[in-house]
């Protein structure tokens, strides 16, 4: 009961911590997390995992022109343009985007990658589909910043074109922990609000670093997607 009592004070303590970082704070934490992500040789030739080649194909083929969001060190850009697709990468970690070009280099392949964020990255050309990596939308803080970020693909997609997403479903979560962030976001003047479905968490890949994502109702990623002009097929 005590072991009990001292998790949810570590907890409440986080979330209290959480509201104390800016966004441009939070946003370096997320690129620490994700900076040695895949980098390992053997996870660039691993190729898709049975959900991904799923998730992937369902709605695109081969030879279509997919931006990838969220491309990491490689592992799908590769495995996507072995199977045929027309395929370029967006990727905010500039470690990550040259762990990438050298496992293209290293197969003997050119594929296009790009660093920076699909918020504020300079788009080019006209995507048959846009996939956001598993999970990646989780990570984007923030309702208006990726309604945002979704209304800005309508100018890059062909007229059959599709936006891929998965997402982290919510858990429940606790109110209290939410209650903690906004009011030490608000006495901070962190500049940012949370939102129901925020999560913080320590990572244990990444020492010292805090891990954020959003979880999401169904009716909630419905009406994110409302809100952009997207209307969903699947």
């Amino acid at each position: 009961m005590l072991a009990n009592a001292g998790l949810k004070a570590a907890n409440g303590c986080l979330y209290l911590a959480a509201g104390l970082l800016r966004e441009d704070e939070l946003q370096a934490a997320s690129e620490a997390r994700w900076r040695d992500f895949g980098a390992a040789v053997a996870d660039g030739d691993a190729g898709l995992s049975a959900t991904e080649k799923d998730f992937y194909t369902r709605f695109s083929r081969p030879s279509a022109r997919v931006l990838l969001v969220g491309s990491g060190a490689g592992r799908d850009l590769l495995a996507l343009h072995l199977m045929g697709y027309d395929v370029t990468g967006l990727e905010q970690v500039p470690h990550l985007v040259a762990m990438s070009r050298k496992l293209a280099e290293r197969h003997g392949v050119t594929i296009p990658v790009y660093g920076g964020r699909i918020q504020t990255a300079e788009l080019n050309g006209c995507f048959d589909a846009v996939i956001f990596s598993l999970g990646c939308y989780s990570y984007m803080q923030g309702h208006d910043a990726r309604v945002a970020a979704l209304r800005r693909l309508h100018p890059h997609l062909s007229r059959a074109g599709r936006v891929l997403l998965s997402y982290h479903p919510r858990q429940g979560g606790s109110r209290i922990a939410g209650r903690l962030t906004a009011v030490s976001a608000r006495l901070s003047r962190a500049g940012w609000t949370p939102e129901p479905g925020d999560v913080f968490s320590r990572d244990f890949m990444t020492p010292r670093v805090l891990r954020y994502q959003h979880e999401f109702e169904p009716r909630e990623l419905v009406q994110e997607c409302a809100d952009a002009g997207f209307q969903i097929v699947a």
